[in-house]
């Protein structure tokens, strides 16, 4: 498993590419860091980009859905109770819902309290990416 990640230093937030190999498959975890690492990276190691998971709706973690929307044309995921927050998902995740991208197993946690719909994403039963939690 590959993990590359950039930081707004503004915010402290992270956007994390997380990908199964080289050429495979590859997911988003929310989008508040700098773009331009991320795209060169995906561009390096020529991989498809399927999923941009979202642990919570706060702009700071979704402020580059829409670009990456636009160049990958992921399906952009989060919990339901923040459906309208984010002005609509393409999959809405419940705790313990698994998706699948390429080689990565990813496993959707609801950790509510920082909102209502916080979501971890643990990847492989390895990493846990967990927002604000």
């Amino acid at each position: 498993m590959l993990i590359e990640k950039t930081m707004n230093r503004s915010y402290l937030s992270n956007t994390y590419l997380v990908a199964d190999r080289p050429s495979g498959h590859a997911v988003l975890i929310d989008s508040g860091g700098p773009t331009g690492p991320i795209l060169k990276r995906v561009e390096e190691l020529q991989i498809h980009v399927t999923h941009l998971l979202c642990t919570h709706h706060h702009g700071d973690h979704v402020a580059n859905n829409a670009e990456y929307v636009s160049r990958f044309s992921c399906a952009v995921c989060g919990h339901a109770a923040e459906r309208e927050l984010f002005g609509g998902l393409d999959r809405e995740l419940a705790d313990g819902e698994e998706l699948i991208a390429g080689g990565l197993r990813i496993r959707a946690l609801h950790v509510p309290g920082h909102t209502v719909g916080q979501l971890a994403y643990r990847v492989n039963e390895s990493d846990v990416f967990t927002g604000d939690t």
